[in-house]
């Protein structure tokens, strides 16, 4: 499993890199990615959020970043 973080594009890399790290992040994305923006709008995530990612690539879950 893996973590990562989603924030909303254009946060500035130095606060993006500073969240994923706080929360135990492989990395993170500006913006949701094309092959989870279907999944986030249903299941209505906001951002920033962290993602698990399972080892079959699939979302396991996610969480907001508070």
């Amino acid at each position: 499993m893996s973590k990562h973080l989603i924030v909303v594009a254009g946060t500035p890399d130095a606060e993006a890199t500073a969240l994923a790290i706080a929360n135990g992040c492989v990395g993170y994305y500006q913006g949701i990615p094309p092959v989870w923006q279907g999944l986030a709008q249903e299941q209505g995530w906001t951002l920033p959020c962290v993602v698990t990612e399972g080892d079959d690539g699939n979302v396991v879950n996610w969480a907001p970043v508070a």
